[in-house]
């Protein structure tokens, strides 16, 4: 990655009194190539799935993406479609081009943002601007496996190693935008999680329709399990519902914290064309 030393002074360098802080994401390759979106059961409308419509708007199956070209939304024979409403979306469509769809290669984090992830990044803001995203002021925040804390004028994680929890649309983008990255949107979402073979009915990020055999949870301490068998040098294709791993085995995709994504179900979600921080 690249390292811009902005406002770094020679003098500062001679007189060895700058200070070069290197902050690092660890990223999963997802390829390009197409995916399924929807779910093959027709129950999974009410819970405002996504489905391939028929002529007269009913759940007709998966639909196949193969491309980054704009996605007919609406009840006609081989569109996309969901049910509509509060949360669901606005049914509208169609999803332009430019809005990135997944059959792009692309890179998602592999673990959801960290807790000192977070601090780090409220700490190297400005005290002014930490001040808006930072959640430590937020009631319940603490009871609710939130540990980021002042002391000494510094934002510190008791437990940086957890997911950061209390992060708003707008704390989210700020920490993108600051890490070079972006949000992403829910069809890529969809393509990280999945396989390009057609899904099974109900499936979880894993693959699976079950959590029987998922160790990888959040304790009674609020820490996700990760030692034992859920060591995750223990990972293969074989044992991600163990571990709770997509297919590119992206991590904690469901059973952690909320995914926020880029919705289409929106005109402000649609108009998104990927743009990056810097």
């Amino acid at each position: 990655f690249d390292v811009e030393p902005i406002g770094l002074r020679e003098a500062d360098v001679a007189a060895g009194t700058a200070e070069a802080l290197v902050f690092g994401v660890e990223m999963v390759y997802i390829p390009a190539g197409p995916f399924f979106i929807g779910d093959p059961d027709p129950r999974s409308v009410e819970g405002n799935a996504f489905y391939r419509s028929d002529a007269q708007g009913n759940h007709a199956g998966t639909l196949l993406l193969r491309s980054e070209a704009a996605i007919a939304i609406g009840r006609q024979e081989g569109s996309l479609f969901y049910r509509t409403g509060q949360y669901a979306g606005d049914g509208l469509g169609p999803v332009p081009a430019a809005f990135p769809k997944g059959t792009r290669a692309f890179y998602v984090m592999k673990y959801e943002v960290l807790q000192g992830q977070y601090a780090t990044f409220l700490n190297l803001i400005g005290e002014y601007a930490a001040a808006f995203p930072a959640p430590s002021s937020a009631l319940g925040y603490s009871d609710q496996r939130g540990s980021i804390r002042i002391e000494n004028r510094q934002y510190v994680a008791g437990a940086p190693d957890r997911p950061a929890n209390w992060m708003s649309w707008d704390d989210g983008c700020a920490f993108a935008d600051w890490a070079g990255l972006r949000p992403w949107t829910e069809l890529e979402f969809t393509k990280a999680a999945r396989s390009p073979a057609e899904p099974v009915a109900n499936d979880f990020p894993w693959g699976t329709a079950s959590k029987e055999r998922l160790l990888r949870r959040n304790q009674p301490n609020d820490e996700l399990l990760q030692t034992g068998d859920a060591d995750e040098s223990k990972l293969t294709d074989a044992t991600r519902d163990v571990f709770g791993a997509s297919y590119y085995w992206v991590m904690d995709l469901a059973g952690s914290v909320w995914e926020k994504v880029v919705t289409i179900g929106h005109p402000r979600g649609r108009a998104f064309q990927g743009t990056h921080g810097d």
